[in-house]
């Protein structure tokens, strides 16, 4: 389904998952973490932000999505931002980080906890209106508003941001790869940091050789893809 040589658009990608698994597109509201099956089929549409552009009309509220890929196997963290019902000038910081799982902590009480492992740890945080004008801020000298760098490629094993929302009404789409300067100088990870509230730190960058986890067999599978950025979004997928 994947072309090794050639990058399929977003989009044809989408379309065809829908054809085979309902919802394949993360939908608003959801928690991408919380169910790790639908996590691998919303993958990518919740990496596009496509949810947020599609509701990035005159009128609309802010909205921010930050994500982080520590290899995608090792860490991944997840950062969305939206007004809080029923207080103005409130909004909540969901954060999730997934990371390989400890299958010594699976519980057998419920069926449903097979799935815990591979959960992630959760945490929510409260900000103010002038919380939310020092993130922009800092999104915006950090060229979020800007054109995203097209043509940039993203390997599951690399470490990078990928920022997407909807500010002052008009949607945003950004990326920064380590080890560019860009990543290097941006000031809205500090913010996060600052307001993360998972008590787990961040997997940073290194140099990696070859194959992430030595340890691991060849029969074994694990995340391999590729993205390639546009001006607005994701623009393929090599898997």
């Amino acid at each position: 389904m994947f072309g090794k040589l050639s990058f399929i658009p977003l989009s044809v990608v989408l379309v065809a998952l829908s054809i085979g698994i309902s919802g394949c597109a993360y939908q608003p509201g959801e928690t991408v973490g919380q169910n790790p099956v639908a996590r691998k089929f919303t993958w990518f549409s919740y990496l596009d932000g496509r949810d947020i552009r599609e509701n990035c009309t005159q009128g609309s509220p802010l909205r921010l999505r930050a994500v982080y890929n520590g290899i995608y196997d090792e860490q991944i963290r997840t950062y969305d931002l939206k007004p809080r019902l029923g207080e103005a000038g409130a909004f909540d910081l969901s954060v999730r980080v997934i990371g390989e799982a400890d299958l010594s902590e699976i519980k057998v009480g419920r069926f449903s906890q097979l799935l815990d492992p591979w959960r992630g740890a959760g945490a929510k945080t409260i900000l103010r209106s002038k919380d939310a004008e020092l993130f922009v801020n800092a999104l915006r000298s950090d060229g979020v508003l800007m054109a995203a760098p097209e043509g940039m490629e993203l390997h599951s094993d690399d470490f990078y941001w990928i920022v997407s929302g909807c500010i002052e009404e008009k949607w945003a789409f950004h990326a920064f790869k380590w080890p560019d300067s860009s990543f290097k100088s941006a000031q809205f990870p500090v913010l996060l940091t600052g307001w993360d509230m998972t008590g787990i730190a961040i997997n940073p960058p290194r140099k990696v050789f070859g194959i992430v986890n030595p340890q691991r067999r060849p029969e074994e599978t694990r995340a391999d893809f590729q993205v390639r950025i546009s001006k607005e979004g994701l623009w393929g997928i090599i898997r």
